[in-house]
Parts: structure tokens; C-alpha cells; sequence
């Protein structure tokens, strides 16, 4: 009896698998090409998909390279007005600045007659006047000069230390004449890359502008430090102070806070060779108690 039992549910196990083969003999070939169709469907819709992203990728990088080109436009356009407004304002303040004593020639020559030649005094006179007022075109003039000649010119590997001891070499006299003390304390082995020469001019204004703000008994100290990179130069006055409304203008070309007809080109010219030099100037300042300035300098790893 059992093994009549496991005789049927073999048979029957057959019986299943042979309907089975059947259906897939029947249906397969209707199944696979289902799915073979669907497929074919899928792709086709995928690289229509793709064209499209590509299509739109072409668009797309056509658009960035005209508003690049646009932008790149855009930029030496402001360019271009940027060089413009500095060179009219430049016009105009060596215009501003010869108006004065060009003025005062004039007046003499309008004012001078005929009999007034036969007066020595008088002629002495204005003849110390036009050439008090020709000197000083000519000081305009040569300031000018200097002023445009401010762009890096002999660019070299620089000694930092010996040209900030050289400066300051130079002026202790002056101090010493003036009443001001003179503190140096600079580190040893500071190089840079740049125009030496330019570089002394920028430092030497710093440090003769604060030795004219600074009264007898003052002091000017001179440091300089190198870290992370970059040399950082110290200038510190216990003069008089910068005003707060004249600490927006201090490095506007011919501003001066000083007495004497100056032509406040210093400190405009000190920023501008810094800025040649990949450096930064800025300083802080308060009145009765004195004014630093600090230099930023990239330092030249030896």
C-alpha cells in the first residue's frame, strides 16, 4: 500500500510537471517576445532621453560660453571706465593743484604797467613771487612724475631688514632734532619680492608723516615680524591723531591735513606702491593719542 501511495504522488508530480512543460511550450515564445518588446520599448525611450539631454547640454554650454564672453566683455568694459575715471581724476587734480600759483603769475603779469619798471623794490617783489610760484608748478610737476612712477620697477628678491634699518638710519636725526624718540625692533633675515626703491619711498612717507604729526617729547617706534606667510611692518606715532572725518580721505591724492600748502600725495602714493607689491596698508588712529600703520607684505621663503 505504501509504495502503491508513493507510486501516484509520483505520477501525479509527473502529470503536474507535464502540464506545466505544455503551457511553457504553448506560452513561452509568446512571453518572451513581451518582454523582448517591452525592453526595446524601454531603451528606445531612454535613448530618446538621452538625445534630449544632450541637445539640451549643447544649448546649454552654447548659452555659458556667450554670457562668458558677454561677462569677459562686461568686465574690461568696466575696466577700461575704471582706468578713465582714475586718469580724469588725475587730470583734475594736477589741473586743481597749478590752478593756484598759475593764478598768482597771471594776476602779476595783468597787474604790472609800464612805469612800474622803474621801480627796483617793486620789481624785486613780484619777481619773488613769479618765482616762488614757478617753483612750486615745478615741485607739482616732479611729485607728479613720481607719483606715475609707482608701478613695480626692478622687481628682485628684496632685504626687508636692511632697507627698514636704512630708513630709519636716515631719519633718527631728524628725530633727534625734532625731540621724538625713535624705537626699532626689527626681526632679522625679512625678504620680499619687489621694487626696492618704491618700497623705501612708501615706508619713508609713513614714517615722515608721523614724525611731522608728532611734538617734541613723542615718539615714533618702527617694528617689524614675519609670520604665516607675510611680514607684517608697524609705524606708530603718539602725534596729534587723524580726525575722524579726515580718516576717510587720508589717502585721497593731494588731501592734507598739513599746514604749509603740502601736496598730500604721500600717503596716496605709499597705498598705491603697497598695492603694487600684492600688500595691504591700513591704520588706525586716535585723536591726542597718536596713529599706527600697518604694512602687509607677502614674505619670500628662502
Amino acid at each position: 500500500m505504501n509504495l502503491e501511495h508513493d507510486y501516484r504522488a509520483l505520477e501525479e508530480e509527473y502529470n503536474d510537471l507535464k502540464i506545466i512543460h505544455k503551457m511553457v511550450t504553448e506560452h513561452g515564445s509568446h512571453l518572451e517576445n513581451s518582454l523582448y518588446d517591452s525592453l526595446n520599448e524601454k531603451i528606445a525611450s531612454l535613448e530618446a532621453a538621452n538625445t534630449e539631454i544632450a541637445r539640451f547640454n549643447a544649448t546649454l554650454s552654447e548659452q555659458v560660453q556667450v554670457q562668458a564672453a558677454e561677462l569677459a566683455k562686461s568686465r574690461e568694459e568696466a575696466e577700461r571706465l575704471t582706468r578713465l575715471a582714475a586718469h580724469t581724476s588725475f587730470t583734475m587734480a594736477i589741473a586743481h593743484e597749478l590752478k593756484n600759483p598759475l593764478a598768482g603769475l597771471i594776476a602779476h603779469a595783468d597787474g604790472f604797467e609800464p612805469e612800474d619798471a622803474s621801480d627796483p623794490e617793486l620789481i624785486t617783489e613780484m619777481m619773488g613771487t613769479i618765482q616762488r610760484n614757478a617753483l612750486r608748478m615745478r615741485e607739482i610737476l616732479d611729485t607728479m612724475v613720481k607719483y606715475g612712477d609707482t608701478e613695480s620697477g626692478v622687481v628682485k628678491d628684496s632685504d626687508l631688514t636692511q632697507l627698514l634699518g636704512d630708513i630709519c638710519a636716515l631719519v633718527k636725526p631728524q628725530c633727534v632734532a625734532a625731540g621724538v624718540g625713535l624705537v626699532v625692533s626689527v626681526d632679522s633675515g625679512l625678504r620680499v619680492t619687489g621694487d626696492a626703491t618704491n618700497l623705501y619711498r612708501a615706508i619713508l612717507n609713513i614714517i615722515s608723516n608721523g614724525l611731522a604729526a608728532t611734538s617734541a617729547g613723542g615718539q615714533i617706534a618702527v617694528s617689524a615680524t614675519t609670520g604665516n606667510g607675510t611680514h607684517t611692518i608697524s609705524i606708530t606715532d603718539t602725534g596729534k591723531g587723524i580726525p575722524p572725518e579726515h580718516q576717510q580721505r587720508i589717502f585721497d591724492l593731494f588731501f592734507s591735513t598739513k599746514e604749509g600748502g603740502h601736496l598730500g600725495m604721500g600717503l596716496s602714493m605709499a597705498l598705491r606702491i603697497i598695492k603694487n607689491h600684492h600688500g595691504e596698508l591700513t591704520f588706525t588712529s586716535e585723536v591726542g593719542r597718536g596713529t599706527t600703520f600697518t604694512i602687509t607684505l607677502p614674505a619670500l621663503v628662502v
